[in-house]
């Protein structure tokens, strides 16, 4: 409910609980790390939420600001309509294939603990120096692996190599979002069985990129921005073909220039903006 004196109850009754264990500080809305859902919905309400990703009431924001928290990290989405794709997404793409030295291809379903492996490495190289990065743990790609199955398909993920050694990733995940929105929250009669058939129809809207990074040896190279686009521009293919009406790149970093410079060339301005917020905890009394 919008009522303040309600939140800073709750705030406070937090921040009481983790002063008494000795903790000087305050950050989220996070779940047990940024490698899940993160943040606060602030912009863009008017959106539906991707798979994966968080909402809110539009009163929330200013409810945890009246309780003394104040902005850490605004997390960015874009979405891009798969019916208008700019351009320039396709020159930058091209400019990789040009060196003769990039190779994209597909995520191998068949051998996808392997391919999940792969895509840790990846991860835990190109996000290290990233603000709130955590690495993956072989648990969490276990558990990956197996949420994964029933709804990942092979075309929503790539690897480019550079000169024949696997170099950066992108894992796309189909909106299943979209499929139970009329459900309503209930499986049950028969919602089960329309999710089931749906599933196996490919019966989505769109689609989210939660993963799309480089090794940073690559990082700052001409050859960086060129090799994120081929991805990109390989999975926007892909997306046509299976008719979907969009693709949401979610989150990045406000701090993540190279990124953002990505995101706005392929879609424009964010459609939402995710808040990260902190409070110092003051010894008690």
């Amino acid at each position: 409910m919008d009522d303040p004196e309600a939140a800073q109850a709750l705030v406070g009754a937090a921040a009481d609980w983790l002063r008494a264990r000795g903790l000087k500080r305050m950050i989220g809305p996070l779940n047990f790390s940024t490698n899940e859902e993160s943040g606060l919905l602030v912009e863009g309400f008017d959106t539906e939420p991707a798979v994966m990703m968080t909402h809110a009431r539009p009163w929330f924001g200013s409810l945890l600001e009246g309780a003394g928290l104040s902005k850490e990290m605004d997390l960015f989405a874009y979405r891009l309509d798969l019916r208008a794709v700019p351009e320039q997404v396709g020159r930058l793409a091209a400019k990789a294939y040009e060196s003769g030295r990039i190779r994209v291809r597909p995520v191998d379903t068949k051998r996808l603990q392997e391919e999940m492996e792969l895509l840790t490495e990846i991860f835990n190289d190109a996000w290290s120096q990233n603000w709130g990065f955590v690495p993956f743990h072989r648990v969490e790609v276990d558990a990956m692996v197996s949420e994964l199955k029933p709804f990942f398909r092979s075309g929503y993920g790539r690897f480019a190599e550079i000169d024949g050694r696997p170099a950066a990733v992108m894992i796309g995940l189909p909106d299943i979002n979209g499929l139970i929105q009329p459900f309503r929250g209930k499986l049950l009669p028969l919602n089960w069985l329309k999710l089931v058939m749906r599933l196996q129809r490919e019966d989505f809207r769109g689609a989210r990129i939660p993963l799309l990074g480089i090794r940073r040896e690559f990082q700052h190279t001409p050859l960086a921005s060129s090799v994120l686009a081929a991805l990109v521009k390989e999975f926007v293919g892909e997306a046509q073909t299976k008719k979907l009406e969009w693709v949401e790149f979610s989150w990045v970093l406000e701090t993540n220039k190279a990124m953002n410079a990505l995101g706005r060339l392929a879609s424009g301005a964010p459609v939402k903006t995710f808040r990260i917020y902190s409070m110092a905890l003051s010894a008690a009394a």
